[in-house]
Formats: structure tokens, sequence, C-alpha cells
């Protein structure tokens, strides 16, 4: 699974050094597992049945792997 975030900003105010922002960040998640489920059903008489199961644990395993990224770009000015 992975989950990603953009987020761009520019501004048309000359009088900001700031001119534009892009901001980026990412989490990507991976994962493994397994589980055992048995069952079974018996016929005790011919209107009555009985049955039984046997769960196991659920074992798994997650990794994220997070990222984050932030770029700027200034004017640039000239002395007149």
């Amino acid at each position: 699974m992975e989950r990603r975030i953009v987020q761009n900003e520019t501004t048309l105010d000359e009088g900001l050094d700031l001119k534009s922002m892009r901001y980026e960040e990412r989490l990507v998640t991976r994962g493994t597992g397994f589980d055992v489920k048995l069952g079974v059903v018996g016929r005790i008489t011919d209107r009555f049945r009985l049955g039984a199961s046997l769960h196991s644990p659920a074992f798994f395993s997650l990794t994220d792997a997070y990222f984050s990224q932030m770029e700027t770009s200034f004017r640039t000015w000239t002395r007149t």
C-alpha cells in the first residue's frame, strides 16, 4: 500500500522573496502474514449436527518506509 501527498504553492506577490514551494511525503507499507483455520461438522442424528473449529493465531510482519521532501524557489533580485 502506498500513500502519497503532494502540495504545490506559488505566490504571485512580487513583494515576497518566496516564489514557490513544493512539499511531498510518501508512505509505503508492505507486509506478509498467514494463519490457519480448520473445521469439521458431523451429523449426530438426522436432526442434530455438531461442529468444531480450530483457529491459529495470525502471524504477520509489516514494514514501513517514509519519505519526505521540500523544495523552495526564491526570486532573484537585481540592484538598480
